[in-house]
């Protein structure tokens, strides 16, 4: 038998490589139908429960159910924790479980520092903390609260000592045990764990599935979770707008508050409402239980915390101040602001006596 010509081979290779094309396209087109069939069957069942709903028909079941959520919910009232271990949010937060906390900052307004502390007064008061980010390295992460809890300043890494980098490298494994850090690479190296909707949600349904205890969850950040795994042409808003609805019912059934960081729009605009300002998809200030915009103020070493929803309309636009250093979040007391204010002054007299010294410089 004659070997192929080459005209040959390459018009087989090329038959070949369409075939594969349309296995492909039409594996594509399967798996798209059977999504939008599973979502069809969702509604239909949704829409028949609805229709069959009797309001005058007794049901002694689900007012025992009712009274024992709200015999429960007043209990987790009393054992709630006090957010940042600060009292000036005393009531203003909800800090106990059932609760879906949303913190809205800037970019480089501080939500990584937020979590941060979060997860640090959560350690210093016994919790166990789980953090999902698909915003910084696991090791970050670490070393962040690392630093808060040796009071050292996680901004230039370069000055930081050998002792200081083997303190920080030793503390993870003495983390571990009460803060667990899951990124988007926890299970595999492709990434997908902590920004896709399946990542997160497989992550807090095995917490109920393998009955996990975690005092608090800190999620950072939300409009990184923007894909899905399951339905690929899904746009970044429905994938947000799902993550919303399932995070709703999680909050419902796993006792722990839920701290959601989220990116807000820089405020170049007044007239744009804080919903508004909000990226990605807006519905999730309707299911959070409590909602705080979060601004630095730099140059008076304090950060503003401002109640934006709340289960308690008379703390609405609430302004609450903390203090910052080195990296902490502190009570914003008098004293503190007599600190900031010598540190300001100390500073603009060391920058005059630079420019005399300048001068006589130049004059000599």
């Amino acid at each position: 038998m004659s070997s192929k010509t080459v005209e040959e081979a390459v018009l087989e290779s090329v038959r070949d490589d369409m075939s594969d094309t349309r296995v492909k396209e039409r594996d594509l087109h399967i798996d798209s139908i059977n999504y939008r069939h599973s979502e069809m069957v969702a509604r239909k069942k949704m829409k028949e429960v609805a229709q069959n709903v009797d309001v005058t028909k007794p049901n002694p079941d689900r007012v025992r159910k009712i009274k024992e959520a709200n015999e429960q919910y007043f209990e987790l009232v009393k054992d709630s924790k006090l957010f940042l271990n600060n009292e000036d949010f005393n009531v203003r937060i909800s800090y106990f479980p059932k609760n879906l906390i949303l913190l809205t900052a800037s970019t480089g307004e501080g939500k990584s520092t937020t979590a941060a502390n979060l997860a640090y007064h959560a350690l210093c008061s016994g919790q166990k903390v789980l953090m999902i980010t698909n915003e910084e390295a696991v090791e970050d992460s670490y070393n962040r609260v690392t630093c808060l809890i040796k009071n050292w300043a996680y901004t230039d890494h370069a000055s930081l000592s050998k002792h200081q980098i083997d303190t920080l490298t030793n503390y993870i494994e003495i983390l571990e045990s009460r803060m667990k850090v899951i990124d988007d690479k926890y299970t595999t190296s492709m990434g997908g764990q902590t920004t896709t909707l399946e990542g997160i949600t497989s992550i807090l349904e095995s917490l109920l599935d393998k009955d996990i205890k975690f005092d608090v969850i800190i999620i950072d950040y939300y409009q990184n979770v923007s894909t899905s795994l399951e339905n690929p042409s899904l746009v970044d808003w429905q994938v947000q707008q799902k993550l919303a609805g399932f995070l709703d019912n999680f909050k419902n059934v796993y006792m722990a508050p839920i701290i959601l960081l989220a990116q807000k729009k820089p405020n170049k605009d007044d007239k744009i409402s804080y919903k508004e300002s909000i990226e990605g998809r807006k519905i999730i200030l309707n299911k959070a239980t409590c909602a705080i915009d979060i601004n630095a103020e730099r140059e008076l070493k304090r950060t503003s915390w401002t109640i934006k929803k709340g289960r308690f309309s008379e703390f609405l636009n609430d302004v609450i101040y903390t203090g910052y250093k080195n990296g902490r979040f502190v009570k914003y007391t008098p004293e503190f602001m007599n600190e900031v204010e010598i540190e300001k002054q100390n500073k603009e007299r060391n920058q005059r006596l630079r420019g005399v010294s300048a001068s006589r410089t130049l004059g000599d």
